[in-house]
């Protein structure tokens, strides 16, 4: 596991560390629960647009430091300290324009960060623990998942009397509906045998591996073309709900547009000269 960084007490921090083509989101919360206060979720937000804009960096990491927990969601003792600022023009403020003067309450940051567009490949490596927002935030924002065999996945808001406030609405489109209402429903979280089962997670290892496989999957990913890469995850992510048609008139599109940059052409070019290709992205 990732050591701690921070001392007992201390607010929590989401690490953002670039390594080579690599970007790691690192959760590190003020306790081995790693619970996500308003200030991790707004610095999570900013690292995710600086991954995105960030044209050296290929794929992104999301794992966790200590060994008891990725993460058991949103500090619950801070929210209940936040008052409810809730108002007819902060609505229309956020409503209309997201990106006001007027900082963004942590629910608006949540769903901001849920629905940013990241076409770059991202990976999660979970151990112990992984609830509510950490949960959400995995399925959302990440292609492949790795979790160590101690890991577990659930959604513990209902037997506190809340919910996903809307979030988890977008739990039953990417796991089966019943497995989806059971975790919303009931509370009760599921292992890593059972989250393989479904396709939660692509694979389970031990947890003294997770991060180096995590790394060895990334590096798999960065030795293809990132162009190439993030024209084939949009085109999967856009015609997942387009009807057929329209799906092949996006395919045509990507297929003439990708051809358009060099590390097309050296991708054919290094299989006629039989030779590793040197891809060099945008």
């Amino acid at each position: 596991m990732i050591n701690k960084l921070v001392e007992p007490g201390a607010p929590g921090v989401i690490r953002y560390e670039k390594r080579g083509r690599v970007a790691h989101f690192i959760i590190d919360g003020p306790n081995d629960l790693n619970p996500m206060s308003p200030d991790m979720y707004r610095e999570w937000y900013g690292h995710l647009v600086d991954f995105r804009d960030d044209k050296d960096l290929w794929v992104g990491v999301i794992e966790a430091a200590g060994s008891r927990c990725f993460t058991a969601g949103g500090d619950l003792k801070q929210m209940s300290k936040i008052a409810d600022t809730f108002t007819p023009q902060s609505a229309s403020e956020h409503f209309w324009y997201p990106h006001s003067s007027e900082p963004m309450t942590t629910p608006q940051i949540s769903l901001e960060m849920l629905s940013l567009e990241i076409y770059k490949p991202m990976i999660a490596a979970v151990h112990g623990l992984c609830l509510g927002a950490g949960l959400i935030f995995i399925l959302a924002l990440t292609d492949i998942r790795i979790a160590s065999s101690d890991a577990k996945f659930g959604f513990a808001e209902i037997k506190l009397g809340a919910g996903g406030a809307g979030a988890t609405a977008d739990v039953a489109r990417r796991l089966p509906f019943t497995t989806a209402m059971w975790l919303c429903l009931t509370g009760e979280n599921i292992d890593a045998a059972e989250a393989h089962r479904i396709g939660l997670v692509n694979e389970i290892v031990s947890t003294e591996s997770l991060h180096d496989r995590a790394q060895e999957v990334a590096d798999l990913i960065c030795s293809n073309s990132p162009v190439a890469v993030k024209f084939e995850k949009e085109a999967i992510l856009r015609s997942h709900e387009m009807d057929r048609s329209a799906m092949l008139r996006l395919a045509k599109m990507f297929f003439f547009a990708r051809k358009q940059f060099h590390d097309t052409q050296e991708g054919l070019a290094s299989f006629q000269e039989q030779r590793e290709p040197k891809y060099s992205g945008w």
